[in-house]
Order: C-alpha cells, then structure tokens, then sequence
C-alpha cells in the first residue's frame, strides 16, 4: 500500500494529456497513484459505524485532503472542471480554499477504507471529466397526436354528462 507522504512521478501519458486545451474522460491508475501521493491521507480518526467495541479502540476512519489546483497531473482547465463540477454536485466535501474533502467509515480495517476513498475520488473525477450529453429534443408521431386528442374528446364528453340531471 503507497504511504501518504510517497510521490509518484506522472507518467509520460500523463504529461501528453497535460495540454490546457484538452480534457480527458477518464483518470489512468497512474494518475490515481499520483494524485494518491499528492493528496494528505489520514486514518487517526475514530470513527462510527460497525466494528462492535472495537470501533471506539481502534482510528479505522479514512479522511483524505487534496487540492486540485496544486495538482501536477491535471491541467488548468481539469482542475476548472472539477472545482465547477465539486460546487454543483458535491458541494459538502469542497472545503476551505477548494479542498476536496472526502471520508470513509464503511469498512472496519482502515486500509479498506483508505482504498474506498480513493475509489469515491476516482469516481468524482471521471464525473466531472464526462461530457453530457446534449439533449436531441423530439416530436410526437401523427398517430400519438390523434389519440390524444381522441382521449380529450373522451374525457370531455364523460364530464358533461356529470352535470346536473333535470327531472322533467
């Protein structure tokens, strides 16, 4: 398992992706392990959540720092884009000076939980780097209208004949 205090230097790949016009779709495991080293990981908070007893002995949580601006691995308008996407989205874990903030108390081993932090990164990431999709706007069928309309013809002629009965 990689320290929190390791750096690993991006890789060639990386450095290509690095151009500030482009912005790719995903994030490669050799970026995750950069970003992984640039990132400040603590596990010495206690947490909540199973464990039994055990959980108030034991600093299991997994809490994890990280800035993308100070980020060698992504470009500027990466970095752009996900700060947009964490304000939209995530908003609760962008903290202090556009710091990602994430946690994690779902398992009981901190190392599991140091791994489902990373895995919640990567998934923010490859989030926010996804293009939406543009939305192609359409028209009803002839067929489709026609029922409609037969369908309100229906309804109005039930509706009137709610009215009031005159006993003549």
């Amino acid at each position: 398992m990689m320290q929190p205090n390791e750096f690993v230097r991006p890789s060639p790949e990386t450095r290509e992706n690095n151009r500030p016009e482009t912005i790719r779709e995903s994030v490669s495991k050799e970026d995750m392990k950069a970003i992984a080293g640039e990132s400040r990981l603590y596990t010495t908070c206690s947490a909540s959540g199973p464990g039994g007893q055990n959980v108030n002995k034991k600093a299991t949580c997994a809490e994890m720092r990280w800035r993308p601006e100070d980020s060698l691995v992504l470009n500027q308008k990466e970095k752009e884009k996900i700060i947009e996407w964490m304000l939209k989205n995530k908003s609760s874990q962008l903290v202090g000076n556009n710091e990602i903030y994430i946690t994690c108390v779902a398992n009981k081993s901190p190392e599991a939980n140091k791994k489902a932090v990373m895995v919640m990164l990567h998934i923010y990431l490859t989030s926010a780097f996804t293009p939406k999709k543009k939305r192609i706007p359409t028209k009803p069928s002839r067929g489709a209208q026609e029922r409609r309309i037969q369908d309100k013809k229906e309804r109005g002629q039930t509706k009137a004949l709610r009215g009031r009965v005159s006993i003549s």
